[in-house]
């Protein structure tokens, strides 16, 4: 396992150069992200690994839902897109998700602030399972083991499937361009599948020898994990699965250990 923040590297105060970086969430996740780093005068080169697709859906049926829990921005999106129901409360899995949901209209809103793991918990302790279902607004696929964890506690889980997130078969032409020609000096993954799909791809076009002056910016241990045979300069890890926490990360200078 990586070293939490730092990897095998000491740091120091910010960079005497322009850094370039790319960032591999999907569009509609990136605008944030892409101003934030703007305002740090990091140059953030857009190469999403993943499209988000809608998926039509009837009217939700929201009888006896106590409670939604959304574990990503695109949750919120999906649901706001299908109901026009802003009374119930929403139980986030992190801070941005949170944002994202008073931003869509909910104000009852509590935040996680942490992982689907701590997400559980904070169900556990603020809601009762007699209260009635807790509706999962998601994608086809999702991580971790909410649902079995709530089940378990003897909560009423129900996820209602609103949208595909689909992966790149194909390393944009971007990021392949910037890592043959070395101007990359860093990449940003935010979920397990996204390290996956980039770890796949890039041994498929050979690029592995790009990567030793590059360093890898990971929201979690377990996105540091998916990438962590790749022969990267540095791996920094957020102290916490949030973005802001991500955006630490470059106040910081990797520097070789003496």
């Amino acid at each position: 396992m990586w070293e939490r923040s730092f990897g095998c590297r000491q740091a120091k105060l910010f960079f005497d150069k322009k850094v370039r970086v790319l960032v591999t969430r999907s569009r509609e996740d990136a605008a944030q992200l892409m101003r934030e780093l703007d305002l740090r005068n990091i140059q953030a080169i857009l190469a999403p690994l993943l499209t988000i697709k809608y998926l039509a859906k009837p009217i939700l049926d929201l009888e006896s839902v106590q409670a939604l829990l959304v574990t990503s921005v695109n949750g919120v999106r999906a649901f706001s897109a299908q109901s026009e129901e802003r009374g119930l409360p929403v139980v986030a899995v992190g801070d941005a998700t949170a944002r994202a949901s008073r931003d869509y209209g909910f104000d009852n809103v509590v935040s996680a602030a942490g992982d689907v793991n701590q997400l559980a918990r904070t169900v556990i302790s603020t809601l009762k399972p007699e209260n009635g279902i807790l509706l999962h607004p998601a994608g086809t696929q999702v991580a971790g083991s909410l649902g079995r964890s709530l089940e378990h506690a003897g909560y009423i889980y129900r996820r209602v499937v609103l949208y595909e997130a689909k992966m790149l078969k194909k390393l944009p032409t971007i990021a392949m361009d910037g890592l043959y020609n070395g101007s990359i000096d860093g990449v940003l993954i935010y979920s397990p599948r996204t390290g996956k799909t980039f770890n796949r791809l890039i041994h498929e076009n050979d690029l592995a020898h790009t990567l030793f002056n590059v360093t890898a910016y990971c929201l979690s241990d377990n996105v540091a994990e998916t990438v962590s045979n790749l022969p990267w300069g540095s791996v920094l890890i957020a102290s916490r699965p949030e973005q802001p926490a991500m955006l630490k990360l470059f106040e910081y200078k990797v520097i070789e250990s003496s």
